[in-house]
């Protein structure tokens, strides 16, 4: 793994010694360097994994037989796997998930998770739990037109205003979602080895530029007749981006709950947050964005 690669992820230049399946560069002065090393074997007792924290700026997190990682000064992420052969795919999305949500903390950036579609020069973040379906309405807006600016964590930059910073031009699927979309799966960018879910390449559907947030969008599967959009409250808007804050028991450990309170405050300050709730039967992507685009994205202004 010496062969040295390099990418753009939120807004950073990376430098690494493995394939992040993400579209390459041209080698430059890296921000980020990630070394994955030699493997050792696991010590890990609990199966989530977990945290090893010796201050902000040298944090570590274990996941349980797969790889420890240690995130240094914003600027370096040291990799060792627990076995001599592992699913490359699936230490990727560790990489850009967990780890890289540890690295933007160190730098002062604040990670929720979902995804963000621009829309009118705004980005829109769209929250859910595990099979809620952002994966196909972020998908559904992409065929309609719009940009794909982050897929599953997405950061947001407080500095002046509410921004959100693009991730990499890379999306999450799952193999009923690539299917209604006619996509064809590549067995070389599956995520998981037993699951069928793959990475899908948007490099022309991505947005390349920071933009301004313009509301939150919570999508909730439910027992509803059709698709529905409500504008919650700031006590349970709260509540709902509290719930889907990235790395959360990190944060706790770190002593920066307050921190993140003001800065969620500042955020319910600047945008609404809304709640979309579809059928949990059958596929109402079209519908969900189409009501989206009526009280959202086509009243909202640049």
């Amino acid at each position: 793994m010496s062969n040295l690669r390099y990418y753009k992820l939120f807004g950073l230049n990376v430098e690494a010694n493995i394939n992040l399946n993400i579209m390459e560069c041209k080698p430059c002065k890296a921000d980020v360097i990630i070394e994955v090393e030699a493997w050792e074997p696991a010590c890990v007792d609990d199966d989530l994994g977990e945290f090893h924290i010796h201050g902000i700026n040298d944090i570590g997190v274990d996941i349980h037989n797969l790889a420890r990682f240690r995130i240094q000064d914003g600027k370096s992420m040291l990799i060792t796997p627990h076995k001599p052969t592992y699913w490359e795919n699936e230490l990727v999305t560790y990489i850009v998930g967990v780890a890289f949500a540890t690295l933007l903390l160190q730098r002062d950036i604040f990670s929720i998770h979902g995804s963000a579609v621009c829309a009118n020069d705004l980005a829109f973040i769209i929250l859910g739990e595990a099979g809620a379906g952002k994966s196909s309405l972020a998908r559904q807006s992409i065929r309609s037109g719009y940009k794909l600016l982050s897929d599953d964590l997405s950061a947001i930059s407080t500095k002046n205003q509410l921004y959100v910073i693009p991730s990499f031009p890379t999306q999450k699927m799952w193999k009923d979602t690539m299917d209604v979309y006619e996509y064809l799966p590549d067995p070389k960018k599956q995520i998981f080895p037993n699951a069928e879910k793959f990475y899908v390449d948007i490099q022309e559907d991505f947005e390349e530029t920071s933009k301004r947030l313009g509301a939150i969008i919570w999508l909730e599967a439910s027992e509803v007749d059709q698709v529905t959009l409500t504008r919650l409250d700031k006590t349970k808007a709260l509540e709902v981006l509290l719930t889907h804050a990235y790395i959360e028991e990190m944060v706790e450990r770190l002593a920066l709950k307050a921190q993140q309170l003001n800065l969620l405050s500042y955020v319910l300050s600047n945008v609404d947050v809304y709640h979309l709730e579809r059928p949990r039967e059958g596929f109402t992507s079209k519908e969900q964005l189409h009501l989206i685009e009526q009280e959202l994205f086509f009243h909202k202004k640049m």
